[in-house]
């Protein structure tokens, strides 16, 4: 009786046919960890689904591939997936939010900001944005600033850090717009404050060195330099930029000892 129970039983699995589950493929792409095998588990999902299963469901499985083919640097695929993603369900913040970034990344401002705002609209109760420390504001602020935007870009960093104070690139941003609205001191005060969180940040030295000089402080702007320099020996604009300041000191031994590490560097 045991016997035909169980092939009675495994009657009824190859009859139901598992592997064309859409659920099925779908949990085996969120437990891999090969990324190649994400896709194929999630591409099986997208072609196994029915109806039944939902288009949120489908959107998610977009969205989930989209992911992947993020973190493999093929964007052309991710966004197509994302662009599906949103068909099915125009309400999944996640879609709008890769998609704005992509867009970030690939300098389309105008789409990029689009995609933002929508994720600002659609996070109703701000959940979205306290769980990623605001960072929807900060690509929101970063699309501004490259459009020139800047009391936009200003107004938008600002909402950021309402989120989180903790992220050194914000304070960086802030530091940025600040000095291109003419207002170098609390651009002074955001990049010691993005410093702080990161230590090693070579721009920011280099920035606030540039602040420095055109204070007149050279012994302020020449330490920078100098820490800008531990962390990459090899960026040459910052010994020439360090021998310029060394040569209206008069101090012609450090120039030469800086120029000549630029001029071994390019033979």
């Amino acid at each position: 009786m045991g016997i035909i129970k169980n092939i009675f039983i495994t009657l009824i699995l190859f009859s139901l046919n598992i592997f064309a589950y859409f659920e099925y493929w779908f949990e085996m792409g969120q437990s891999a960890t090969d990324s190649n095998k994400k896709i194929e588990y999630y591409t099986n999902a997208i072609k196994n689904w029915r109806t039944y299963d939902g288009e949120e469901n489908l959107s998610l499985a977009y969205l989930k591939r989209a992911e992947v083919y993020y973190e493999q640097k093929d964007l052309q695929k991710s966004t197509e997936d994302l662009n599906q993603a949103i068909k099915y369900n125009p309400k999944l913040i996640e879609a709008y939010f890769l998609r704005g970034k992509i867009y970030l990344e690939t300098k389309q401002y105008d789409l990029a900001v689009a995609d933002l705002q929508q994720v600002i609209k659609l996070d109703e109760y701000d959940e979205f944005h306290k769980s990623n420390g605001g960072i929807t504001y900060f690509y929101l602020a970063k699309c501004y600033f490259e459009k020139g935007q800047q009391k936009e870009s200003l107004e938008t960093i600002k909402k950021s850090l309402e989120f989180n104070r903790s992220n050194y690139e914000y304070f960086f941003l802030k530091a940025q717009i600040y000095e291109q609205i003419g207002e170098p001191e609390i651009a002074l005060e955001d990049y010691t404050t993005s410093l702080s969180l990161n230590p090693k940040n070579i721009e920011a030295y280099l920035k606030r060195a540039k602040l420095y000089i055109s204070k007149n402080d050279k012994e302020q702007a020449l330490k920078d330099l100098t820490e800008a320099i531990k962390l990459d020996e090899n960026r040459l604009d910052i010994y020439i930029l360090r021998a310029e300041i060394n040569f209206s000191n008069k101090k012609y031994v450090d120039v030469v000892k800086d120029l000549s590490k630029v001029i071994e560097a390019g033979k």
